[in-house]
């Protein structure tokens, strides 16, 4: 039997999408975003209390997806994205 990970992560970019270079050659090889997921805890200081925390995603694209140019010109800040793998 083969194990299967996948995940999914929705949520909110929290700055416009990075252009990755090399760096000899200058070429775009890729891009980076951060992705925000916010979650509610249990606030240990008032017991039955719940506190908002955010959790920070970030996600490395190649050039060479084929969603890459699209992506590129749509991944800003504040942009709702969902990511699976």
């Amino acid at each position: 039997m083969s194990a299967h990970n996948s995940f999914n992560i929705i949520g909110f970019l929290g700055q416009d999408r990075r252009l990755n270079n090399n760096n000899d050659t200058g070429e775009v090889i890729g891009l980076s975003f951060s992705v925000a997921v916010d979650k509610r805890v249990p606030d240990p200081e008032n017991p039955g209390e719940w506190k908002d925390d955010v959790n920070w995603f970030w996600i490395n694209l190649s050039a060479k997806n084929r969603s890459f140019e699209f992506l590129m010109k749509h991944l800003l800040k504040g942009a709702q994205v969902s990511v699976q793998g």
